[in-house]
């Protein structure tokens, strides 16, 4: 059986298991509830059916075709040697305690046991605690399976997360020494144009400076030297033209 098709078979399997076991505890309880005290061997069964029902339950949160990628011949031959046993013997206990409950419905006290007996006699409730025990462990077996599997797939999606990490790692200090020269030379690139600009301005103010006695005004804008006009003699005082005498 190929491991997809396994972990459907084991899922149906286990749907079915978990509503058997639902049915038995039920007239197991129900019982147990009716009859006041109802001998304690009859609540021990009522408790491992709960937790072979729980069982189930778990290893049927593991089980999921979209995640299960293998399962091992030896959990297969386990479970398909387990699951019809397990569900022949909670159909049955779940009969009888259905037998028991109708037998309630007349009779007193003294009559109920006596019925007890002819129903479910000492021996019958012993046989089936001893095999739900075996079947508890037998189920414990298949969901500590479980639990390794998934913890080696955890194991393996760490390491692929810290190989990943790795790689990008490798990646970021292998640009970072090419984004150093590239920004190192962007700012002598830039150093370069404002020296140029300053020159320029310095050379514009000096040629002013120079021309004795006119009246020149140079108007700044964003505080470039844009353009010199000579012969201005009113100026109606705006914050970006300064006069030069």
């Amino acid at each position: 059986m190929e491991p997809v098709s396994a972990s459907i078979g084991l899922a149906a399997s286990l749907v079915t298991l978990i509503e058997v076991a639902g049915k038995s505890y039920s007239a197991l309880s129900k019982f147990a509830h009716r009859m006041k005290h109802a001998p304690k061997n009859i609540q021990k069964l009522c408790s491992q059916v709960t937790s072979l029902q729980s069982l189930l339950s778990i290893i049927q949160g593991f089980v999921d075709p979209l995640r299960v990628e293998d399962i091992s011949p030896e959990l297969r031959s386990l479970w398909n040697s387990k699951m019809s046993s397990i569900r022949d013997d909670l159909d049955t206990l779940g009969e009888q305690a259905e037998k028991l409950n109708l037998m309630l419905n007349g009779g007193t006290h003294a009559t109920w046991r006596a019925r007890l007996k002819k129903v479910l006699s000492d021996e019958d409730i012993a046989r089936y605690k001893h095999l739900l025990q075996n079947y508890i462990h037998d189920l414990q077996l298949i969901e500590a399976h479980f639990k390794s599997h998934k913890l080696h797939d955890l194991h393996l999606t760490i390491s692929a997360i810290h190989t990943h990490t790795e790689i990008i790692n490798k990646r970021v200090e292998s640009i970072q020494p090419n984004l150093k020269r590239e920004m190192k030379a962007q700012f002598t690139s830039l150093e370069h144009v404002l020296l140029r600009h300053f020159e320029d301005e310095d050379r514009a103010l000096d040629t002013i400076r120079n021309t004795g006695g006119e009246r020149h005004v140079r108007r700044l804008v964003n505080g470039s030297l844009t353009e010199v006009l000579p012969s201005v003699t009113v100026i109606s005082n705006p914050p970006s033209v300064i006069v030069i005498e």
